[in-house]
C-alpha cells in the first residue's frame, strides 16, 4: 500500500483516472493512507486493503499496450500456426502484475521489448525440425457461468448498478435457481456469523473458483417461461426498466409515468402466462426437470471424451 501510494502521488497532477464511470449508485472505493502497526489489521484484511490500493493506482494508469506476433509453418504440406503475445508496455499491468499470466502476456528475462521467439523466427523464410510430438488430449465442455462473467454480463446488458448486481445474484441463490460451487463441483456455502464469545473457522472451497449452476427449478421455470412468453427470461425488459429508473433520477421522466406503464405491461405478461398455464399447451415441466446441470469437470479423472 505504501509503495502504491507513492506511485500515485507521483502521478496524480498528470493523470486522470479516465477510467471512471458515474452511474449514480455510490463514489468508488478509495484509499487514503497506507496502514500501520497502529491500525492492528489482520493477514486477511491487510491483503484486502492492499488490493484496493493496487486497482485504484492501475485505474489512474495508462493502458497496457501488447503485441500478437504469429508464424505459420508448413511441414510437408501441414499447416501449423504458432503464436506468441508481447508485452510492449506494462501500464496499469505494473500496479497489478498479477493479471498478466491471466492475459497469456510473455515478456521473458530481458524486459518488456524484448523481440521473443517468433520475432527471431519471422526472420527466417525456412527452419529446421528438430524433433516431433504427438499429444493425445480430450475435448472439454467449457466451464459454468462464473460470478465475474455474470456480472460483466449484467453490466453489459444494463441490468442492475454496482449496488444493486450482488443482490440481484443473492436473490436467484435464495430462491433455488443457482447454487455458487467452486472449481471442482462442491456447494459453497453462504458463509455463517459465529455466536458470540466464538470463533468458527469458514470452510474454504476444495478448488479455486466460484461458478454459478443452475438448478432443476432455475432450468425447468427459465424453459416453461420462454415457452409462455420469452421476453421474460430476456435482458431487454429489465433493463429498459433500468433505463426508465435511471432517467426518473436524472429528471427526464416522472416517476408515476414509469410506474403505471410498467405496472401495465407487467400485468398483461401475468394474463398471458396465466392463459398459457391453463391452456391445453404441452407441459414442458417433464423435459426441463430431465435435465441435470453439468458438474465442473474433475481434473483428476482420466476418461476420455470426444
Amino acid at each position: 500500500a505504501a509503495k502504491a501510494f507513492s506511485a500515485w502521488r507521483s502521478l496524480a497532477g498528470n493523470a486522470q483516472s479516465y477510467r471512471a464511470r458515474d452511474v449514480g449508485d455510490h463514489p468508488p472505493i478509495t484509499p487514503l493512507r497506507p496502514t500501520n502497526s497502529s491500525d492492528a489489521l489482520g493477514s486477511r484484511e491487510q491483503r484486502l486493503y492492499d488490493f484496493v490500493c493496487q486497482h485504484f493506482i492501475a485505474s489512474w494508469l495508462g493502458d497496457a499496450i501488447c503485441e500478437d506476433l504469429s508464424v505459420q509453418l508448413d511441414v510437408a504440406g501441414h499447416m501449423f500456426l504458432c503464436c506468441e503475445r508481447l508485452l510492449q508496455r506494462p501500464g496499469w499491468l505494473l500496479a497489478m502484475p498479477w493479471r498478466q499470466k491471466e492475459l497469456d502476456l510473455q515478456r521473458n528475462s530481458h524486459g518488456y521489448d524484448s523481440d521473443g521467439f517468433l520475432r527471431e523466427l519471422q526472420r527466417f523464410e525456412s527452419a529446421c525440425i528438430s524433433s516431433v510430438r504427438l499429444d493425445k488430449r480430450w475435448t472439454e465442455p467449457p466451464q459454468q457461468l462464473s460470478e465475474a462473467e455474470l456480472v460483466s454480463l449484467m453490466d453489459s446488458n444494463g441490468i442492475g448498478t454496482d449496488a444493486s448486481i450482488s443482490t440481484h445474484i443473492q436473490t436467484i441463490q435464495d430462491r433455488g435457481y443457482v447454487e455458487l460451487r467452486d472449481g471442482a463441483g462442491a456447494k459453497i456455502e453462504p458463509p455463517r456469523r459465529p455466536r458470540p464469545g466464538s470463533r468458527r473457522p469458514q470452510r474454504r472451497p476444495v478448488a479455486p473458483g466460484r461458478y454459478l449452476v443452475p438448478t432443476a427449478l432455475g432450468c425447468t421455470l427459465v424453459h416453461d417461461l420462454k415457452q409462455l412468453d420469452r421476453t421474460l427470461v430476456e435482458p431487454e425488459v429489465r433493463a429498459l426498466i433500468e433505463r426508465e429508473c435511471g432517467m426518473v433520477g436524472q429528471g427526464e421522466l416522472q416517476m408515476e409515468e414509469v410506474l403505471v406503464r410498467n405496472l401495465s405491461l407487467f400485468r398483461g405478461k401475468l394474463r398471458s402466462v396465466a392463459g398459457g398455464l391453463r391452456s391445453d399447451a404441452p407441459n414442458h415441466a417433464n423435459d426441463a426437470f430431465n435435465f441435470r446441470p453439468r458438474m465442473m469437470p474433475n481434473p483428476s479423472n482420466s476418461s476420455s471424451r470426444t
